[in-house]
């Protein structure tokens, strides 16, 4: 039976679209060019992957001459909550205060950098967005 795809980005992915995000855009061979002598920069694996990226709508294609060159289409900070809202809903029964919590108590946090959180969740539309 086939794998479930995956929607948010495994690590593979995950560095290639760094590369991305970090160049605008690039070719295959860029990518590839990039993370070489990190695992899965080979050329045919870099387009293999480049390819799911773009069926799973992280990426745009444009031809451009003989090259396909690849666009980020979803932002740095999208991914990123995309990937927090799968944690939410796979690990912390989609409580974001169950997930803060863990975070806080499996961390050391300087009680000064505590103190700036608490100042930025006080001072944050967090609030606001809800209304």
């Amino acid at each position: 039976m086939p794998r479930k795809k995956s929607i948010t980005l495994t690590d593979a992915e995950h560095r290639i679209m760094e590369v991305l995000w970090e160049m605008g855009s690039a070719t295959v061979a860029d990518v590839s060019e990039s993370l070489k002598g990190k695992e899965g920069s080979a050329y045919t694996t870099v387009l293999t992957m480049m390819g799911i990226l773009r069926d799973k709508g992280y990426l745009s294609c444009q031809k451009q001459g003989r090259a396909n060159v690849f666009q980020p289409k979803v932002a740095r900070e999208a991914a990123a909550k995309k990937a927090v809202r799968q944690v939410l809903s796979k690990f912390f029964a989609g409580s974001p205060g169950d997930l803060v919590l863990s975070f806080l108590q499996d961390e050391d946090i300087r009680p000064e950098d505590l103190e700036d959180l608490k100042r930025k969740i006080l001072n944050s539309d967090l609030n606001d967005s809800k209304k």
